[in-house]
């Protein structure tokens, strides 16, 4: 491990189309995510249009007077929909004041009315349907078209991962064609009075599944993330890229070769023309899915330290504690 200390930027396209000269690509991957955890790729073929589409109808939606947008406020127990007050840190048990941001979040697209499989008593937490505001014209197009190019480029990456990890590109492929994929749209506004001590755009949390994409943009109290010296690094703003980073899930699976790394989201100075939205896609392997430590992960030497677990189960354990700790 090199304790790197700048986010490192990968140009993805060639391993994407299948370029030879990119053989060196899943090394890179498995050299940052045993390190780091975070980097940012260029290159992923998802089209501009579709990001500035959705960009466009988030910030129509988070314009909205807040009395509209709270109709749209899942019920108990829910979270598809918009939330105004949240604190990630829950997920860690850490207490903390509420994140200054609004989100709103679908679930997977594309869900078959006709097959079972998404559609039991255990899979409904998952494959919920999602609500669009009516106020905002084209904004379940733009969530739809974004999230399925999101959803497309994720398989392909797991494909890449899989080879970085020394397994075959198709290693994944029977875990991930039914995920529990989730999108939220992250809005953050300008700050009219100094925030609470403690208090963050998002506190200092992990990701809970296989690996996160996050599009966001330049606008000032952005992305960091916790380097081992206990310093945080600032995550480079590159047009048009995406940030990818390792979530717990994924760390588990890999018997923490790869790392899942705490990351906030800091506050601006006080003043108008601070705002900032970001978009992020959650991947999460299917719901049944099970999770037991990778073979080329595991050996005599270094056994497995994790009990096998479903991607499901481990999803709502994190769900859970952040709830539990909201409540109190």
């Amino acid at each position: 491990m090199n304790g790197r200390t700048e986010i490192p930027v990968i140009d993805v396209s060639g391993w994407l189309a299948g370029d030879s000269a990119a053989e060196n690509t899943p090394g890179q991957i498995d050299s940052i995510c045993r390190d780091l955890g975070f980097f940012v790729i260029t290159g992923h073929g998802i089209e501009t249009a579709l990001i500035s589409d959705l960009r466009a109808v988030c910030t129509s939606f988070f314009t909205l007077p807040e009395a509209v947008k709270a109709a749209y406020q899942p019920p108990p127990g829910e979270y598809v929909g918009y939330l105004r007050l949240e604190a990630l840190s829950y997920s860690r048990g850490d207490a903390s004041p509420p994140d200054l941001k609004e989100t709103y979040t679908c679930n997977r697209m594309d869900v078959p009315a006709d097959d079972p499989y998404f559609h039991t008593p255990e899979s409904r937490p998952f494959f919920s349907p999602n609500v669009w505001p009516d106020e905002v014209a084209g904004f379940s197009d733009a969530w739809v078209d974004y999230y399925r190019a999101a959803d497309a480029l994720a398989v392909r990456m797991m494909g890449l991962m899989a080879v970085a990890l020394g397994l075959p590109q198709e290693q994944f492929d029977p875990y991930v064609d039914r995920s529990i994929s989730s999108m939220r749209a992250l809005f953050y506004p300008a700050l009219d009075k100094e925030p609470l001590p403690g208090q963050f755009r998002a506190g200092a949390h992990t990701d809970f599944g296989s690996f996160t994409m996050l599009m966001t943009d330049d606008a000032l109290g952005g992305l960091e993330v916790l380097h081992r010296s206990g310093s945080w690094i600032k995550v480079p703003y590159v047009p048009g890229a995406l940030v990818v980073n390792i979530g717990d899930l994924m760390a588990q699976w890999t018997n923490d070769r790869w790392v899942s790394t705490m990351h906030r989201v800091v506050t601006p100075p006080v003043g108008p023309d601070t705002s900032r939205l970001s978009i992020v896609y959650f991947h999460q392997p299917n719901y049944d899915a099970l999770i037991e430590t990778l073979p080329t992960c595991c050996d005599a030497d270094n056994p497995s330290r994790y009990d096998p677990v479903t991607s499901g189960e481990h999803l709502m354990r994190k769900v859970q504690l952040q709830r539990e700790m909201a409540s109190s």
